[in-house]
């Protein structure tokens, strides 16, 4: 398999390290990129050309809904991941109508995360 490469876009320092510290045992997931709002998250993934972005849904400036909705125009091909601490089905709707294509409740173990990036690469590239 080629590297997936992941940009993790969450307001909290503490979680984006948790999560590349959960990715960093698969060498196939290659982290290419941070942000801590949804515009950075747009900036990071306009340079880096992600194949996946693991995006909050709560974060300043620009949250993840919109942030997703407008890497859907502009990026089709890169996979937006929402992961959230909300379990409620409305952020779930909301975020798949955004152009999200799965969805994590945090926490998460590693397999979840690690399942959610390989199946939704999977389905994206064939």
């Amino acid at each position: 398999m080629e590297n997936i490469r992941v940009i993790i876009a969450d307001d909290s320092k503490e979680t984006r390290s948790n999560v590349k510290q959960l990715l960093s045992f698969e060498n196939y997931i290659e982290v290419v990129g941070e942000a801590e709002n949804g515009k950075e998250a747009i900036t990071v993934a306009n340079k880096t050309r992600p194949d996946i972005i693991l995006m909050d849904i709560n974060m300043p400036v620009k949250d993840g809904i919109k942030a997703t909705e407008e890497l859907n125009l502009t990026m089709p091909e890169t996979i937006v991941v929402m992961i959230s601490v909300q379990s409620d089905q409305e952020y779930q709707k909301r975020a798949m109508s955004a152009g999200a294509r799965g969805f994590l409740v945090k926490p998460f173990s590693s397999s979840e995360l690690i399942a959610q990036i390989t199946n939704s690469y999977k389905i994206v590239k064939k």
